[in-house]
């Protein structure tokens, strides 16, 4: 599994501190349109953790931007838009940052918690701690209708996500750990 594009970018950065690199290096490197890697260039850059260089294209021998990191915020991209400004946090961080303070929890007090500072729906936080129990990290240890869960697999600080409905991806372990499988009669 592929690392989210954003991610592979924020790795080059951190990996050639000292080299400037253009939109084409990056977009060559990751598989995006040099177009979208501007653009996400363009918000690190307005939120301080680049700077930029204007330089000339071998190639072509016009002046184009390149860019080298300036803040490292970590092993962890930044979350921001094309304006420099922080993404809000998925519910999905939310959720899982507070499974792992509670570790025991039934949908009620999950929902309960997660309220004090985020709306999310009742059906969502079903679906999504379902699937976490079907990928691992949740066992169920109250009934089908009214679930209590427990944290057993904590593999790291960014929560699992829930792709294409019926998969669960870490973003830790670059893996998904579970995937719906469908029967010829689905």
């Amino acid at each position: 599994m592929r690392k989210p594009r954003r991610q592979q970018i924020w790795d080059i950065l951190r990996q050639q501190k000292t080299v400037f690199v253009s939109a084409n290096t990056l977009a060559g490197t990751t598989g995006m349109n040099p177009k979208n890697v501007a653009t996400l260039m363009l918000g690190l850059e307005k939120a301080g953790y680049v700077e930029v260089l204007k330089q000339r294209d071998v190639f072509t021998g016009k002046l184009i931007k390149t860019w080298r990191l300036l803040k490292d915020c970590g092993v962890d991209a930044p979350r921001i838009d094309r304006h420099g400004q922080p993404l809000p946090e998925t519910l999905s961080s939310v959720a899982w940052r507070t499974i792992k303070i509670l570790k025991s929890f039934g949908l009620d007090e999950l929902q309960v918690h997660i309220g004090m500072s985020h709306t999310i729906a009742r059906s969502t936080l079903r679906h999504y701690t379902a699937l976490l129990a079907k990928a691992g990290y949740l066992k169920n240890t109250g009934t089908a209708q009214r679930p209590h869960y427990v944290l057993v697999k904590n593999t790291g600080g960014r929560a699992p996500q829930v792709w294409h409905i019926t998969e669960v991806y870490d973003p830790n372990t670059q893996a998904t750990v579970y995937k719906k499988e469908y029967s010829d009669d689905e």
